[in-house]
């Protein structure tokens, strides 16, 4: 069987990094009550910051 998977990136705004894990925790819980939805995973960069 295959697995179908879709991945983003995001550059979030010095300063705003737990903000932006919180926003993304909450639209995990809604979206995870979606019918097929499968498993949820951010990954943060902790080399590359952001400028801004």
């Amino acid at each position: 069987m295959s697995e179908t998977y879709t991945s983003g990136t995001w550059v979030v705004k010095r300063g705003e990094e737990e903000a932006f894990v919180q926003e993304w925790t909450a639209f995990v819980r809604w979206a995870s009550r979606m019918a097929g939805s499968g498993t949820f995973r951010l990954v943060r960069d902790r080399i590359t910051r952001a400028t801004t």
